[in-house]
């Protein structure tokens, strides 16, 4: 046997596995991403290999059927829909069907959005429910008849329909909104579910109607199987305004084009604002509008030739942890950094991923060579999801080679403390610690301290190592002659730094607390701090019990600031940087008070246009609002960007005030 052939059969094998984690136990361990590459790579294997391509996983529609639920056969097959993953491919979809058409009239095709959900078939007699399967293998499906019915939003009993059909099956996508799925996980808070699509078909797929009333799931409409005794409807955009009329619910963002560049279009602009959805799409569906032309097109035994799926990028992929590092933050807390074999999502190269702490890390069980599944949280910040077990799969041979959580610092060798059962690990040296001291200085000169332009990690670098900053003050001490010695420093940049220097010696109150790299203290606590005590002499002769009336700062917190401000080397270090710089008085407090902001907690989602996320926190900061980087109870308001993320229907779901980026701007100016 060659070995093309090999390759073929076991791909088949794998791709049968996945087939049936994902369509009968809802549990995939893969990205829609990757099962689409096997499929790809398989046809290809195929085209080679005609005379074995019997009984191939690309012929077959779903997987296996779980054993507790009854099955039935579809009276027409239930077919899945052929898809591709770049726009531009549209064009050859296009050009066939204008080839298998002949016709010179403008042809029209109706773009729907592709639900991520579990497909059903809803079989009415006479115009009352009587039946409902799932998609099973195309053929027979699953009988969740009763569950349906638990569905308020699919119509029990049709009454308004002209010449009732005898029989009509109507076809659609069960899914769960984003606000519930965020809901049960807000309640769930030790076994989450993985995703919106695993939690829908899991809670469709059970034998207890009471689950699914209780997870508000929804229906959205997009075809039907059968219409006995004739198919009165004219084409496929009129069948769904009927059933929209009969109360069916129909995705509002259908649209009609003739033009492929229009199609194009649509699927920009959906892919843009696809977070504003209260449920996860992960594409457009393509449809010809014609049923006559799409008698034509005929099917495949596994998809219609008339309809194509374009997928969004995926926001999800599977890689090899290459290695982990331990990094050493400026309080000397050690954070797990996993190296990445380079993957793209949503069109970015991933190398690595926080692990965020020693807890998270065993929790997850990654080692080094592990398949892990990552992903990016609203697009933006990359994160391991879990570990693939592949050995059972395709990799027999991979060898655990497991990470231990060092004892030592990677840095300095000094031990490890433990705090909060391992959640938190740091390093006992607070002062000869080259990598805290290195990222403290950094904080020091940042955007939100005293900003200092011209000094960089890499600079900062050079001028730890050559003795020239050790400590706050000597930044302040820093001459021509000291940056002129340091490679590729000319004379012209090294007097903008000192520039830069000199321009920071005045400070407000808050950026001044912030800058001190206190733990516990970020720039929303340093504001509020600063507005309490409004001078430095008496935040530092403040005591726990003051700090605990403070906003957001609880008994912990107020531990580590007392601690930290009553250290004699800190207030010995904090002494000598006083006689460099101006501390100015904080008087933003009354002023602040007439603003619409003043002492609102504020969280941003999705992009903005006139603003970044840094400088419109700083405005508004400016008027008193508090920086609020998750949405709770306590968000007083949430301002809307393009493409928002999560925050937008955990928002909703809470009744949280929603202003959009045009009514802020009045609000700012008022």
């Amino acid at each position: 046997m060659n070995k093309s052939i090999v390759k073929l059969i076991d791909l088949r094998k794998i791709i049968s596995h996945h087939a049936y984690l994902y369509y009968t136990l809802d549990s995939p361990i893969i990205s829609d991403f990757e099962y689409d590459n096997l499929i790809n790579e398989l046809k290809l294997l195929e085209k080679q290999e005609i005379k074995i391509i019997k009984n191939s996983p690309t012929n077959n529609v779903g997987s296996d059927f779980l054993r507790s639920l009854k099955t039935k056969k579809h009276f027409a097959s239930m077919l899945s829909l052929d898809n591709i993953a770049d726009i531009e491919m549209i064009d050859f979809f296009y050009k066939n069907v204008l080839k298998k058409l002949k016709k010179k009239k403008k042809i029209n095709f109706c773009c729907e959005l592709k639900i991520d959900g579990i497909a059903i078939s809803l079989l009415y007699k006479k115009g009352v429910l009587i039946r409902a399967l799932t998609r099973g293998n195309g053929k027979i499906g699953e009988d969740v008849t009763l569950n349906v019915y638990e569905i308020q939003s699919i119509p029990k009993v049709l009454d308004n329909i002209i010449n009732m059909p005898e029989l009509l099956e109507v076809r659609g996508e069960i899914y769960i909104p984003l606000s519930e799925f965020y809901k049960i996980n807000e309640v769930k808070k030790n076994i989450q579910f993985s995703n919106p699509r695993n939690t829908a078909a899991g809670s469709l797929r059970q034998n207890n109607p009471k689950i699914t009333l209780s997870r508000n799931l929804m229906f959205f409409c997009h075809g039907f199987g059968i219409c006995y005794p004739k198919n009165n409807f004219i084409n496929h955009f009129n069948f769904l305004m009927v059933m929209k009329s009969l109360g069916f619910p129909v995705n509002n963002k259908l649209c009609l084009f003739s033009n492929i560049n229009n199609i194009k279009e649509f699927y920009y602009q959906i892919n843009k604002n696809r977070k504003s959805f209260d449920f996860q799409i992960d594409g457009i569906v393509i449809k010809l509008n014609d049923f006559d032309d799409q008698k034509v097109l005929g099917s495949t035994s596994k998809y219609p030739k008339w309809a194509l799926a374009v997928k969004f990028p995926s926001n999800e992929n599977i890689t090899t942890v290459n290695n982990i590092d331990f990094q050493v933050g400026r309080t000397g807390l050690i954070t797990p950094v996993a190296y990445l074999s380079p993957i793209k999502i949503s069109g970015v190269v991933i190398k690595k991923a926080s692990l965020h702490s020693k807890y998270e890390m065993y929790r997850l069980g990654v080692y080094i060579g592990s398949k892990v599944l990552v992903r990016r949280a609203g697009d933006v910040i990359p994160y391991i999801v879990k570990v693939i077990n592949y050995e059972l799969i395709n990799d027999i041979n991979l060898i655990q080679k497991k990470c231990f959580f060092p004892t030592q610092c990677p840095i300095c060798s000094s031990n490890l403390i433990e705090f909060h059962n391992g959640k938190t690990v740091k390093c006992s040296n607070n002062n000869y610690c080259l990598d805290q001291k290195e990222k403290l200085l950094l904080h020091f000169v940042s955007k939100f301290a005293f900003n200092i332009k011209g000094i960089g990690k890499k600079i900062l670098k050079k001028l730890i190592y050559k003795n020239i900053i050790n400590e706050f003050s000597d930044f302040f001490k820093i001459q021509v002659d000291h940056l002129t010695k340091i490679d590729r420093i000319q004379k012209k940049i090294a007097n903008n730094i000192i520039y830069q220097i000199k321009k920071s010696r005045s400070i407000s109150l808050d950026r001044f607390i912030y800058a001190l790299g206190i733990e516990m203290v970020g720039v929303e606590t340093a504001r509020n701090l600063s507005i309490y005590f409004g001078d430095f002499s008496s935040f530092m002769q403040t005591n726990v019990s003051q700090l605990q009336k403070i906003k957001n700062i609880g008994t912990v917190s107020s531990g580590i600031i007392f601690n930290k401000i009553n250290n004699s080397s800190f207030k010995e270090k904090i002494l000598d940087l006083l006689s460099f710089i101006v501390i100015k008085p904080n008087n933003s407090s009354k002023t602040n008070k007439r603003s619409f902001f003043f002492n609102k907690k504020i969280a941003i989602t999705g992009r903005l246009k006139r603003y970044s996320r840094d400088k419109l926190f700083f405005l508004l900061q400016s008027l008193g609002a508090i920086q609020c980087k998750y949405i709770s109870q306590k968000t007083d308001l949430l301002i809307l960007g393009e493409c928002p993320g999560k925050k937008l229907y955990k928002a909703k779901l809470l009744n949280i005030k929603i202003m959009e980026e045009e009514e802020l701007l009045q609000k700012i100016r008022c």
